[in-house]
């Protein structure tokens, strides 16, 4: 209850209220925000990214006597009272973080806004080379997206994405009465750890390429494959080279088998 008050008084002091269009739902169990500063295991130098820190529930944890922190906050009052309360070592950007240009960053830390959660890992997934591991909170039903297997109804770009550059690790679940105000839905934390397995699948091409195999899910993977390519013929040629059966679905295919298509395509394109 303190922490409810201490946020209220906060708030009141800036002159705002929580904005329902920027899904602002304040951690205040201090406890979980330490949890997920500590999950990281920050090495001294490295560059943090913080994505919407609002009030600064995890900023506060961060060590910036050692470690240069960045902040995105899209909120304008946020952003002016994280610049006058941590100024030094610090860099705050204002503005939209799926908008803003990749920085270098080693560690991205961040309570994700509900309604663009998906948008903001695509950014980080796809965007973010460099990082060594990302310790996110979401609303717990995009967990399912993130680590669905295959063959499942969960499993799509989002899963495939997250397995082309990390490995997941789910963390704990954040119940409702640990933000002000309490948002509908339980959260969870996860990890991404980073890994360089497939550093030579070109991220950006290779997400727009899943995307549109996933464009009409129910369809078999040459239906989805044959607006990118000249023929039938050519669509049914490049799936035989990379041993895939032309009438499976693609939330059959696994990431291996993905990569493999993709290079077989990118191989027939060039030509």
């Amino acid at each position: 209850m303190k922490h409810h008050l201490a946020t209220e008084t906060l708030l009141n002091t800036l002159g705002v209220s929580p904005l329902k269009r920027y899904g602002q739902n304040f951690l205040i169990h201090e406890p979980t925000a330490l949890a997920m500063v500590q999950a990281a295991r920050i090495q001294p130098n490295e560059t943090i990214l913080e994505i919407g820190p609002g009030l600064g529930a995890l900023t506060q944890h961060i060590p910036f006597q050692t470690n240069p922190y960045i902040s995105c906050e899209i909120d304008r009052t946020y952003h002016a009272f994280l610049t006058s309360t941590y100024p030094v070592n610090t860099t705050h950007i204002l503005g939209n973080f799926i908008k803003k240009d990749a920085v270098q960053a080693s560690v991205i830390l961040g309570n994700l806004p509900y309604y663009v959660t998906t948008e903001i890992l695509e950014k980080i997934l796809r965007d973010y080379h460099g990082v060594r591991v990302a310790v996110l909170m979401v609303q717990k039903e995009v967990i399912h997206r993130i680590d669905a297997k295959v063959s499942t109804d969960s499993y799509g770009p989002l899963a495939i994405m997250v397995s082309l550059v990390s490995d997941f690790s789910f963390l704990q679940d954040v119940t409702k009465t640990h933000f002000y105000p309490e948002p509908h839905v339980v959260s969870s934390i996860f990890k991404l750890t980073m890994h360089d397995r497939y550093m030579k699948v070109d991220r950006q091409a290779f997400f727009y390429f899943i995307k549109k195999m996933f464009l009409h899910r129910r369809k078999t993977i040459l239906n989805n494959l044959l607006p990118e390519i000249n023929n039938r013929e050519e669509g049914v040629s490049i799936l035989k080279a990379a041993e895939i059966d032309e009438n499976i679905r693609p939330e059959d295919i696994d990431l291996e088998t993905f990569i493999r298509l993709f290079n077989k395509f990118n191989l027939v394109k060039s030509i």
